[in-house]
């Protein structure tokens, strides 16, 4: 699988994505993409965080690309998708 260099979408405007491993100390912050791409053999994004630092990480610890299981097994089988769960969640246990 082969990735652009560049992030820009169609509009032209720079894509987005959010860390989703549970794990990562930015976990749930939103950043700009530098680039998606193979990189030290893995599907890599690279970004900078607030404090200007430059950061490259493995794309599965983030929502990019991620297949929407609610497309995947939809069938009129599933009601919810993952991600909005999940956030459920996260509201209630607040």
């Amino acid at each position: 699988k082969s990735y652009p260099s560049t992030t820009c979408n169609a509009a032209n405007e720079q894509q987005t994505f959010k860390i989703v491993h549970q794990f990562h100390p930015s976990y749930g912050r939103e950043y700009e993409v530098l680039a998606h791409k193979q990189n030290w053999g893995e599907d890599r994004v690279s970004y900078v965080d607030e404090a200007g630092k430059y950061h490259c990480i493995p794309a599965n610890w983030t929502n990019i690309d991620l297949p929407n299981p609610f497309e995947r097994y939809d069938n009129n089988k599933v009601y919810f998708r993952i991600f909005d769960l999940i956030e459920l969640k996260n509201i209630i246990s607040k």
